[in-house]
C-alpha cells in the first residue's frame, strides 16, 4: 500500500473516486501540510504544482492505503509533465511522515497562484 500527499484537484473526493474507479471510503484521508514547498500554478493552465521554497507550507491531505493499481491510474491522470517527489508532511496530530506527492518536472513553467 502507498500513501500520497494531495494538494490540488485530487482533493475533490468525487474526482478521486472517478480516477481510481472504485469506492474510496476504504482510503484514509487526513489533513496534512507539507513544509519547504510552495503551491504554484502551471503557466497557461488552471491546475497547481509544487516548487521548493524553504519558507513556505502547502495544506492538503494525506491519502493512505493506495494500491499499485491506484498509483498507476493516478500517474496516468497526472500525465507526463508530473513526477512523484518525496517530501515530509505534518499531520493534524503533530506527527510527521515521509511520503510522496505529484509535482511537475523541472522546466515546466509556473506562475504564482
Amino acid at each position: 500500500m502507498a500513501d500520497l500527499f494531495v494538494y490540488g484537484t485530487l482533493l475533490d473526493p468525487e474526482l478521486l473516486r472517478r480516477i481510481l474507479g472504485r469506492d474510496i471510503r476504504r482510503l484514509r484521508m487526513r489533513p496534512a501540510s507539507a513544509g519547504g514547498v510552495r503551491k504554484m500554478r502551471v503557466k497557461g493552465r488552471a491546475y497547481p504544482t509544487l516548487r521548493p521554497d524553504a519558507g513556505a507550507t502547502v495544506d492538503g491531505r494525506l491519502v493512505e492505503g493506495l494500491t499499485a493499481g491506484d498509483m498507476a491510474r493516478l500517474g496516468r491522470y497526472e500525465g507526463p509533465e508530473y513526477r512523484l517527489v518525496d517530501l515530509d508532511v505534518r499531520l493534524g496530530d503533530g506527527a510527521t511522515r515521509r511520503t510522496r506527492a505529484y509535482a511537475t518536472r523541472p522546466g515546466v513553467p509556473v506562475v504564482p497562484m
